[in-house]
C-alpha cells in the first residue's frame, strides 16, 4: 500500500511543480532590463577622446563600460566578465580595486562597499556600471548630455596625468564657392515675410542653404558651429539632430545618414548646405523659386513659430487691430538706502586626499552679496581658494532709472562702477572680460544690447549651472567656471517677442529663474532718438 501513496505523493508534487513554473519565471525575469543607446562620444575637459563608448539604460540609471572607459583614461582596471569581477589599482593613491557582480561589492583597499545589483551588470565583452557608482569609486566627474550624445568628464589631478589630452581639432577648412553664384532671397512661411535679404549660393544645379540663418527664422533649436565644421541640437518633438562635415554624416531622431562632401560646406560664419539634405533632414519642404527670388517654407509639421504667429493673429483678431503694445504696468520708484542689510549667498568646500606617503587638501569659499549701499545697488562676488594668498574679489555699485533721470544733462538710465563688462559692438568690436572701471547708458533698460543681438551675463557661484531657453527651446547650457561667472554672447534676436529664460541650479537641488523678454520691433532706433552706452 506505500508504492501507491508515494506515487500520489510524486504527482502531486509534479502539478504543483508545473503550476509554480510560470510564477518562477515571472519573478526571475527582470523588468529593468537595460536597453541599448546610442553612442556617445567621450570628451575629458573639453576635448574630444577617441572612438564613441556603447552605452546603456536601466530604469533611470545609464550605464557606462567599465572596461572600454578604463582603457580610454588609462587607468589600470581589468575586466573579466565571465567570471563577474574587475580588478586593479586606483589612480593616485594606489588602492587596490576589486568588483564582484556575484556578491555584489566592491572592495577598495581595506573597504568593502555594496550597491544594488541593477547598477552594475555584466553585458557582452565588458561590465556596465552607473555613473553614479563610477563617479563615486574612480573619482571622477560625470555628466551624461544624451540631447547632444555626449559624455563629459572632468578628470581629477591623477586620471589627468595618466591621460594624454589630444591636440586641438583643425578648424573646418570653408568651402570654396564662387562670390558671384550669392542669391538674396525672400524667407516666406504661410504667407508671411520672414526675412527679405537670405543669403544662399547657387552651385551648379544644387542651392546651398544657411542652415544656422534658417534655423534662427524658424527658432530651430540647432546651434552651429562653423569653425569645428559641425552643428548640433533639437528639432521638434525632442528628435536630437548633429551635422559632422568632417565625416560628411548627420544624425537625426538617432538614425545617422551619410551625404555627399560637395552637399554641404562651410561658408563665412555659417553652414551651407543643399536644400535636398535640408528637406530630408528637416520637417520642411523648401521650394526655391529663382523667378521672383522666393524661398517657400513649408513645414510637414506644425512648428512652434507658426504656433507663436497663429496665437498673435488670434489676439490681434479679438482685439480687431494689430497686437497691442506692451502693458502698462503701474511703475513703483526705487530709492536704493545709503546701507542696507545685506543678503549673502556663501558655499564653502573642502577636498581631502591621503595616499601612499603623500596628502593633499583643498578649501575653497565663495560668497555673494547684495545690498544697498551709497544710495546704489551694491553687489559683490568674493572667492578665496587655499593656493591663492589673496582672494579674488568683483565689487559693483549701479543704479538704474527708467525715466532717464540720472547724471542730469545726460538722461542717463543705468550708472554702474567697479568690475564690470566691456559692451560689444557687432561688426566693430567684440565684448572683453570683466575689469573695473564705470559704465553710463541711457538705452532703455527693457531693449536688447543691439538691434539684433542680445547677451547675458552674471556670476555663477561654483557647483551651480544655469540652462539657458529662447521661446521655450532650450538653446545652451553652461556649468560652473573658474572665475565665478556664465556668459551667453551676442544672442540672435528674430523678428517679434523674444523671451529668454535663465534656469539656475545649486549643488543642493537650489533653483531660480531669471527671465528677459524683447520685442525686436522696438529696439530699432526711432528718429529723432539718440541712444549711447559708454564704458
Amino acid at each position: 500500500m506505500a508504492q501507491p501513496r508515494a506515487t500520489c505523493c510524486l504527482f502531486r508534487l509534479a502539478v504543483a511543480a508545473v503550476l509554480a513554473a510560470p510564477l518562477l519565471i515571472a519573478r526571475a525575469a527582470p523588468d529593468d532590463a537595460p536597453t541599448p543607446l546610442r553612442q556617445l562620444q567621450v570628451q575629458l575637459d573639453g576635448h574630444p577622446l577617441g572612438e564613441p563608448l556603447d552605452v546603456f539604460q536601466t530604469d533611470y540609471q545609464v550605464l557606462l563600460p567599465l572596461g572600454a572607459l578604463s582603457k580610454l583614461l588609462g587607468l589600470d582596471v581589468r575586466v573579466q566578465t565571465a567570471s563577474g569581477r574587475a580588478a586593479g589599482t586606483l589612480p593616485g593613491s594606489g588602492e587596490p580595486f576589486c568588483l564582484d557582480l556575484t556578491e555584489s561589492t566592491l572592495r577598495i583597499g581595506e573597504r568593502r562597499l555594496a550597491f544594488e545589483p541593477r547598477l552594475a551588470q555584466a553585458i557582452g565583452s565588458d561590465i556596465y556600471v552607473s555613473t553614479q557608482l563610477l563617479a563615486r569609486w574612480l573619482n571622477l566627474e560625470l555628466a551624461v548630455d544624451l540631447p547632444h550624445w555626449q559624455l563629459r568628464l572632468r578628470a581629477r589631478d591623477a586620471i589627468a596625468a595618466l591621460t594624454p589630452v589630444p591636440p586641438p581639432a583643425e578648424p573646418a577648412t570653408p568651402r570654396r564657392i564662387d562670390e558671384t553664384n550669392l542669391l538674396v532671397l525672400e524667407v516666406v512661411l504661410d504667407g508671411q515675410v520672414l526675412s527679405d535679404s537670405f543669403s544662399a549660393y547657387q552651385d551648379g544645379p544644387l542651392t546651398l542653404l544657411p542652415l544656422g540663418e534658417l534655423s534662427r527664422l524658424l527658432t530651430l533649436a540647432i546651434q552651429v558651429r562653423p569653425d569645428r565644421g559641425s552643428a548640433d541640437g533639437q528639432l521638434p518633438h525632442e528628435r536630437g539632430f548633429a551635422l559632422n562635415l568632417a565625416e560628411s554624416l548627420a544624425s537625426v531622431g538617432g538614425r545617422e545618414q551619410h551625404f555627399e562632401p560637395r552637399l554641404a560646406g562651410v561658408v563665412g560664419d555659417d553652414i551651407y548646405v543643399a536644400r535636398q539634405l535640408l528637406t530630408r533632414w528637416l520637417p520642411l519642404d523648401l521650394q526655391v523659386d529663382l523667378g521672383t527670388l522666393k524661398l517657400k517654407v513649408q513645414p510637414r509639421e506644425k512648428l512652434p513659430l507658426q504656433d507663436k504667429l497663429e496665437r498673435e493673429r488670434l489676439a490681434a483678431a479679438l482685439a480687431g487691430q494689430q497686437p497691442a503694445d506692451r502693458p502698462n504696468h503701474p511703475y513703483t520708484p526705487s530709492s536704493p538706502g545709503l546701507i542696507g542689510v545685506p543678503s549673502i549667498d556663501q558655499s564653502f568646500g573642502a577636498d581631502a586626499r591621503r595616499g601612499r606617503g603623500s596628502r593633499q587638501y583643498k578649501a575653497a569659499y565663495t560668497a555673494y552679496l547684495t545690498s544697498d549701499l551709497l544710495g546704489m545697488e551694491g553687489s559683490a562676488y568674493v572667492l578665496k581658494t587655499q593656493d591663492k594668498a589673496t582672494p579674488d574679489l568683483r565689487v559693483t555699485l549701479a543704479r538704474n532709472d527708467p525715466d532717464a533721470g540720472l547724471l542730469g544733462p545726460l538722461h542717463a538710465r543705468s550708472v554702474a562702477l567697479g568690475n564690470l563688462a566691456l559692451p560689444s559692438v557687432r561688426n566693430v568690436m567684440q565684448g572683453s572680460a570683466r575689469g573695473n572701471g564705470m559704465a553710463v547708458s541711457n538705452r532703455p533698460l527693457d531693449q536688447p544690447n543691439s538691434f539684433d543681438r542680445h547677451s547675458l551675463r552674471g556670476d555663477l557661484a561654483p557647483g551651480w549651472d544655469v540652462t539657458l531657453y529662447y521661446n521655450d527651446q532650450l538653446l545652451a547650457y553652461q556649468s560652473s567656471r573658474a572665475d565665478g561667472q556664465y556668459a551667453f554672447d551676442d544672442l540672435p534676436l528674430s523678428f517679434g517677442a523674444n523671451e529668454f529664460r535663465l534656469v539656475f541650479h545649486g549643488p543642493l537641488g537650489q533653483l531660480r529663474v531669471e527671465k528677459q523678454s524683447f520685442l525686436l520691433d522696438q529696439a530699432s532706433v526711432k528718429p529723432g532718438e539718440v541712444f549711447y552706452s559708454l564704458a
